[in-house]
């Protein structure tokens, strides 16, 4: 079932990430990115690969904290990721660790 959003950035604030990095946003980023990825607009960018039509995801800048992997859900192409100044913090040793991007 194709589901049709008008909304076009998604924001895992909305969704329970917190900025400060004092609780776990793992979860409310996994939820943003699977709504970003119902967006539909019926094109195709490859055989399987629905055109996601530029969907954004904000992070909006700041410090968060993961416990589990972030995976990108299969089927969806055309996404932008924003990360403005953030830091994670990965608090599983088995989950990949990065200090600081920009």
């Amino acid at each position: 079932m194709r589901v049709f959003l008008k909304e076009r950035v998604f924001y895992p604030i909305k969704y329970g990430a917190d900025p400060t990095g004092e609780r776990d946003s793992s979860d409310a980023i996994l939820k943003a990115l699977s709504y970003a990825f119902q967006v539909q607009n019926e094109l195709e960018l490859l055989p399987g690969i629905n055109d996601l039509a530029g969907v954004v995801i904000d992070l909006q800048g700041g410090n968060y904290k993961i416990s589990k992997p972030i995976r990108f859900p299969a089927g969806g192409g055309n996404i932008l990721v924003s990360i403005p100044s953030c830091s994670f913090l990965s608090i599983n040793s088995d989950i990949l660790h990065i200090d600081h991007l920009f």
